[in-house]
C-alpha cells in the first residue's frame, strides 16, 4: 500500500515472512502456476516494488503482472 506495507490478497505480510509465504503458494499452485498480479502504489519506493519481485521469482512464481494503483486504490 501507500506506506509500504505488503499484502497477499486482503492479509497483511511482514516482509521478513514473504518468502515463506510465496513459497507455499509456489508449492499449492504446483507445477502449473496461475497468473500473480502484483499491486503497488505509484506513490511507492520502486524498491520495494522490486524487492517483492525478487522474493516471487526467487519463489519460482514467474507470471507476474504488475498494476499501478493511485492513492484511492483504483487502477
Amino acid at each position: 500500500d501507500e506506506a509500504g506495507k505488503i499484502f497477499i490478497d486482503e492479509r497483511e505480510v511482514p516482509l521478513a515472512s514473504l518468502p515463506d509465504e510465496l513459497a507455499a503458494i509456489a508449492e499449492a499452485q504446483g507445477s502449473d502456476p496461475q497468473a500473480i498480479y502484483l499491486r503497488g502504489d505509484r506513490t511507492l519506493d520502486y524498491g520495494l516494488v522490486m524487492r517483492v519481485m525478487g522474493e516471487l521469482n526467487a519463489a519460482g512464481l514467474n507470471r507476474v503482472a504488475l498494476v499501478t494503483t493511485g492513492s484511492d486504490g483504483e487502477p
